[in-house]
């Protein structure tokens, strides 16, 4: 293992290429700074024609930016909730149902004995599958992710603000 240095290329996290033709800079920047953890970041160095076209950066932040950014970072982390899923956890124990305003499926209840219960409620929105955006995945390959995926499966939620109505005819029941 080599040391990072400044100017080196992200090329990929948890193996999946952060190169543009996959992931825009704002999916990688979203990824890393709300993914699972621990993650697997991939480096290179560039090349000697590659870091000549290197921007250098022109000013530091000043206290109060970064101030501001780590409370957003701290703020958004307390909404946040992983699960691990493993083999030996039995059904993941939840109904999911999507939300009309949402891109994102929603917890609408959940047993006894779910796997979620002691990291999300009733109301929290699942947001990833192993750092795979939902809204990015689409229905179809977000349930067959959850139903067919070897596991373990990292599952990240969002608690939400205010609970959203939480009965409705489409449910899956996982």
């Amino acid at each position: 293992m080599w040391k990072i240095e400044e100017g080196d290329f992200l090329i990929a996290i948890n193996e999946c290429s952060t190169h543009s033709s996959s992931m825009t800079y704002e999916s990688v920047m979203q990824v890393v700074a709300t993914g699972a953890r621990p993650a697997v970041l991939r480096f290179r160095r560039p090349t000697p024609e590659e870091r000549r076209r290197i921007p250098t950066r022109k000013r530091k932040p000043t206290n109060e930016e970064r101030l501001g950014r780590r409370r957003n970072r701290e703020r958004l982390e307390k909404t946040l909730s992983y699960v691990i899923w493993r083999e030996g956890d039995g059904p993941l124990g939840v109904s999911l149902k999507k939300h009309r305003d949402s891109l994102y499926p929603i917890v609408a209840d959940m047993n006894r004995s779910s796997v979620v219960r002691p990291h999300a409620s009733i109301g929290d929105v699942l947001i990833s599958i192993n750092q795979h955006e939902i809204c990015k995945l689409g229905d179809k390959r977000w349930v067959h992710l959850l139903k067919s995926a070897p596991k373990p499966l990292v599952l990240t939620f969002r608690r939400l603000e205010a609970p959203v109505n939480q009965k409705g005819a489409r449910t899956l029941d996982l």
